[in-house]
């Protein structure tokens, strides 16, 4: 297993583990407050898994310099919003914060990677449907979290157009997750398949 699967494996395991300990303190324990700080280490904690993911896919070292040393400042403003927030509540703010950065951090490296040559489609490869999965994630969710942020979340009907809009998102971001996760790379084209002997005395003869 690649270091960049083994980094997205265990951020699987993370966002499983999250979110039955966000079910058992929300409908359980019925404690919004440790509930919304729950979320708040659940966005610092998913922004490091993958920027660190998304690291690994950089083949330059400045750009994989800063998009690991972008964790930093995120820490930062994340602890700034929740010490000026005066009662507990979703980080829309750090989730803005968290899908603009990461989406311009994707769409660099998928530019990156479409400028190589590829032995196999890139659309055969696991990180393509992976990277897709998180553009559509960020892409979509990016003016949701910058208008609830504004305060429209309190609204009951912007509350449902929340909720659906953010379960369609979702729920085709983890469908095509999964299909990142099952699909199986070919492996490289074998050399010896594409080199010819050729016989010098008749040219037009194969060994």
């Amino acid at each position: 297993m690649t270091k960049d699967k083994r980094v997205f494996f265990y951020y699987t395991i993370f966002v499983s583990l999250f979110i039955l300990a966000g079910i058992c303190i929300r409908y359980y324990l019925s404690n919004m407050s440790m509930f919304f700080l729950l979320t708040r280490i659940y966005d610092v904690i998913e922004y490091i898994f993958l920027a660190i993911f998304f690291s690994y896919n950089t083949k330059k070292n400045i750009p994989k310099r800063i998009i690991l040393f972008s964790i930093f400042p995120f820490i930062l403003f994340c602890l700034f919003d929740y010490f000026r927030t005066k009662e507990p509540s979703f980080a829309f703010l750090p989730l803005v914060v968290e899908c603009l950065t990461l989406l311009i951090a994707l769409l660099y490296i998928y530019f990156e990677k479409m400028s190589f040559t590829f032995d196999i489609p890139i659309y055969q490869t696991s990180f393509f449907w992976i990277s897709v999965a998180f553009i559509i994630y960020f892409a979509g969710n990016f003016f949701l979290f910058l208008y609830s942020s504004a305060g429209n979340f309190k609204d009951p009907v912007f509350s449902m157009q929340y909720a659906i809009i953010y379960s369609f998102v979702t729920i085709l971001k983890n469908i095509l997750l999964c299909v990142g996760v099952i699909i199986k790379e070919k492996n490289k084209v074998n050399n010896n398949l594409h080199s010819i002997n050729l016989d010098l005395e008749n040219p037009f003869k194969t060994a």
